[in-house]
């Protein structure tokens, strides 16, 4: 799992305010060979209290975050539990198992709650419904790092 490099994002000018701080994420091969992708170091609390650290993909086409379902258990999910819902994704229609209660996460030092849906997917994804609702993102293709932000309260 990588380090995120903090970082303080100044304004242009003193009349403008300040942005909050971000946290920048080296790109990671996410186990999908050797191409780097942009991720986030994300860590889930279990119902146990443990965390579990997850590599996941900012993915401004998903609506939902969306976790392999091979996790679902433990994450403390039973998929006889989840309601279903049919969705298109960028790989054809398929259906979602979509989570009774959220997931709580930390990212870059804050704690959010996602709602994740599970499916027949290689790399856990975040969405726009909570994931990009919290957080500006900025993908810097080039130099091959993520930038988050939080939104203001």
């Amino acid at each position: 799992m990588s380090i995120p490099e903090d970082l303080i994002v100044s304004s242009k000018s003193p009349e403008s305010p300040s942005r909050a701080a971000s946290t920048k994420f080296p790109y990671a091969t996410l186990g999908q060979g050797k191409a780097l992708l942009p991720v986030v170091d994300v860590r889930v609390r279990l119902p146990s209290g443990s965390e579990f650290p997850f590599q996941m993909l900012p993915d401004s086409g998903a609506t939902c975050t969306t976790i392999p379902r091979k996790y679902a258990v433990s994450l403390g999910y039973d998929l006889r539990e989840c309601s279903t819902e049919k969705v298109d994704t960028g790989n054809g229609k398929t259906t979602h198992y979509v989570a009774p209660r959220p997931l709580q996460a930390m990212i870059a030092g804050r704690e959010i709650e996602l709602m994740p849906r599970f499916g027949n997917i290689g790399v856990a994804v975040l969405g726009r419904a909570d994931f990009f609702s919290e957080f500006y993102v900025e993908i810097d293709e080039r130099r091959r790092y993520v930038l988050i932000s939080p939104h203001d309260p």
